[in-house]
């Protein structure tokens, strides 16, 4: 299935910008690799068999429903679940097990490897103290500095972050910042140790059309200046398909398909991502919009057959008795016993 004709913003796909990202599989030496991760709380098996990788410099998507598990997988990469979240799997970075990291290990790299853009900006940043302290503090927290340079390093973080008048807006107050403007404050807090992850959840939630767009434009700025990888955390199709190198698909706590943006948009292969696609608004066309049916699947066992089963229409009986095994098609890789055909 191809994309829905007249959308600007699907049609829109295409290679990006020129940068060393590798096609499906090809990771031949991950920065991240998570593997056959499971999240539990107490009754609700949030994240069931999730597994992929991310390759240095890449601009990774993970897109899905709320509750569909992608904040909760991003969220155990550095260990911001809470305290009852059962956990098994691997998430190695750079090749350590975070999964078995101690403590204090896991709280250094957060605090130099891996930075991580909040949600909610204004909730992120502490209201009784100014942007450029709060930068401030990071800063001599994580390096060696005098108050002054580290002063003249938060000023130049929020230059590069595209906040005009940078030196003014240190001595700023969160709320005196637009929601554009506190967005980027943040991500200036996740570069501030020079890390070579930025997890990026839900940056864009809230914030107008333009706004997001602006947003956008400054991670993948980050991502070919810098040459990190982020990994975005998203419900927006639209906004993967302007930025990701590559996406996977999450429904019912597990990945149901994964590839490269432009194949995923121009052949995907899981009835779930096609009933995506086909969901989005058409531009030019009769405004007609295709729900898909049925409501979202609330895990609370591990997976026995396909979670969308419910709602697919593409279901036989086998859907309904066990998981799908893993099929890959070139760069494409998805579990579904009846998937949909590329052409």
């Amino acid at each position: 299935m191809s994309a829905p004709a007249g959308d600007t913003r699907v049609a829109a796909v295409g290679p990006g910008p020129a940068r060393a990202v590798p096609t499906g599989r090809e990771v031949t030496d991950p920065l991240l690799s998570v593997r056959d991760l499971h999240v539990r709380f107490d009754e609700i098996h949030a994240v069931s068999g999730v597994t992929f990788e991310v390759a240095r410099g890449e601009f990774f998507g993970i897109v899905g429903e709320s509750g569909s598990g992608k904040s909760v997988t991003a969220r155990a990469v550095i260990d911001l679940l809470p305290s009852h979240a059962q956990k098994r799997g691997q998430i190695l970075f750079k090749g350590e097990d975070l999964l078995q990291a101690r403590p204090k290990r896991l709280r250094a790299i957060r605090g130099s490897s891996i930075g991580f853009v909040f949600q909610d900006a204004l909730a992120a940043l502490d209201p009784v103290y100014t942007i450029g302290d709060q930068l401030v503090e990071a800063l001599l927290a994580k390096r060696s500095m005098r108050r002054s340079a580290a002063r003249r390093r938060a000023a130049d973080l929020l230059d590069e972050v595209g906040i005009p008048d940078p030196r003014q807006r240190l001595d700023s107050y969160p709320h005196q910042l637009s929601g554009g403007m506190r967005q980027r404050a943040v991500i200036a807090s996740a570069l501030i140790a020079d890390p070579e992850l930025i997890i990026a959840d839900e940056p864009t939630t809230a914030l107008d059309v333009t706004i997001q767009r602006q947003v956008m434009e400054l991670l993948q700025g980050i991502v070919e200046s810098r040459g990190v990888a982020v990994v975005l955390i998203t419900h927006d199709l639209a906004v993967v398909a302007e930025t990701c190198d590559r996406v996977a698909v999450f429904y019912g706590g597990t990945i149901v398909e994964e590839a490269t943006t432009t194949g995923l948009f121009a052949a995907p292969r899981h009835p779930y991502t096609a009933a995506l696609l086909a969901s989005l608004p058409r531009m030019g066309g009769t405004g007609e919009f295709r729900p898909i049916p049925g409501n979202p699947i609330r895990v609370a066992t591990e997976l026995a057959c396909c979670p969308f089963a419910p709602r697919c229409a593409n279901v036989v009986d086998l859907c309904r008795q066990r998981v799908p095994a893993e099929q890959t098609d070139g760069a494409h890789r998805f579990r579904c016993f009846r998937p949909e055909d590329p052409r």
